[in-house]
């Protein structure tokens, strides 16, 4: 399978940055097909350009976002929808790519949300650790989901063939309220990675805007994913723990609601 490296979430040339030697030798160590739209590009204009390239390359059969970031939203209006659907391509991300997949999904396009390609090795320290990720880049092998239960009978779940759509909170209080996406045949997926001096009551802030939406717009489940906030003495939170508060907000959806450690799996979106 033939991999193409984008970069739309961030702007900056990211083979300039500290991160690019061990991302690059992640791909060469593991044999991973890929093609490059990245290095030397720089500008929106640049990186823009690279990406519909890896667009209409007919060898490519997967865009990989390389990173997160801030401008997925500010880039909404510039991106040519209509090329990206005729491309028939698949699309993998994180964190803000999901203001990307979102409106994908909605064109009938599939995503799959997983790792960035940055801090690959910081993230994922020992060689198991990325089996998954290599086995999905090289073979398109999806691992197991490691789902846990929080306001629901496990078997009441479903078989994991359902419709999962979502992602970043704040796309999916925004973006998914524009775009008038149906929820209700659908599992809705939420993470939320912080901002610089972001603490938990602003993502309580996207919590409340969803639970307000889905109230009468309600899916069939909710999927929560790995999140990662900062307590006001600027430590991380346990994921689970900010699990269990998200959960206790939507619990009167009366939906069911599990956690997925996506940090170590690759969930199909659409």
């Amino acid at each position: 399978m033939k991999i193409a490296l984008v970069n739309l979430c961030k702007i900056e040339d990211f083979s300039l940055s500290k991160y690019w030697q061990d991302s690059h030798d992640f791909l060469i160590e593991n044999d991973i097909d890929f093609v490059d739209y990245i290095s030397g590009r720089s500008s929106i204009g640049e990186l823009l350009s690279g990406f519909y390239e890896a667009l209409k390359n007919t060898g490519v059969d997967l865009i990989w976002f390389v990173q997160g970031g801030n401008r997925m939203l500010e880039l909404y209006s510039e991106i040519n929808w209509d090329l990206v659907k005729a491309s028939k391509k698949e699309f993998l991300g994180f964190s803000d790519f999901t203001n990307f997949s979102l409106v994908a999904n909605s064109l009938g396009i599939t995503c799959y949300y997983g790792p960035g390609l940055k801090n690959i090795k910081t993230f994922y320290p020992n060689v198991e650790d990325r089996e998954f990720l290599v086995n999905f880049l090289k073979n398109k092998l999806l691992p197991e989901k490691i789902i846990l239960p929080i306001c629901c009978d496990p078997v009441s779940f479903g078989s994991g063939e359902e419709c999962i759509i979502g992602g970043y909170s704040i796309a999916t209080a925004f973006l998914a309220l524009y775009l008038n996406i149906d929820f209700s045949d659908k599992i809705l997926f939420i993470e939320h990675h912080y901002l610089k001096g972001e603490k938990i009551e602003d993502a309580n802030y996207f919590i409340e805007a969803i639970k307000l939406q889905l109230k009468k717009n309600k899916p069939k489940a909710i999927m929560l994913g790995h999140s990662m906030l900062i307590d006001n003495f600027d430590k991380e939170i346990d994921t689970m723990l900010l699990a269990s508060r998200f959960a206790d907000s939507l619990k009167d959806l009366n939906v069911p609601i599990v956690y997925v450690d996506h940090f170590h799996t690759i969930i199909k979106l659409g």
